[in-house]
C-alpha cells in the first residue's frame, strides 16, 4: 500500500510541475508580444493590397 501511495504522490507532484511549467511558458510568450509600429502596419497593408491585386487579376483572367 505504501508503494501505491508513493506512486500517486509522485504523479501528483509531476502533474503539478507540468502545470506550473506550462503556465510559465504561456505567460512568458504572451508578455513578449509587442505592439506593431505605424510603419510596420503600413508595410503590411501595402503587401496585402499587392497580394489582393495579384489575386484579383488571376481571378478575372480565370
Amino acid at each position: 500500500m505504501d508503494e501505491r501511495h508513493e506512486r500517486g504522490s509522485f504523479r501528483r507532484h509531476l502533474a503539478t510541475v507540468g502545470f506550473v511549467a506550462a503556465g510559465a511558458l504561456i505567460l512568458s510568450t504572451s508578455a513578449a508580444v509587442a505592439e506593431p509600429t505605424v510603419d510596420e502596419v503600413q508595410e503590411k497593408i501595402q503587401k496585402l493590397e499587392e497580394e489582393h491585386a495579384d489575386l484579383a487579376e488571376k481571378y478575372n483572367q480565370a
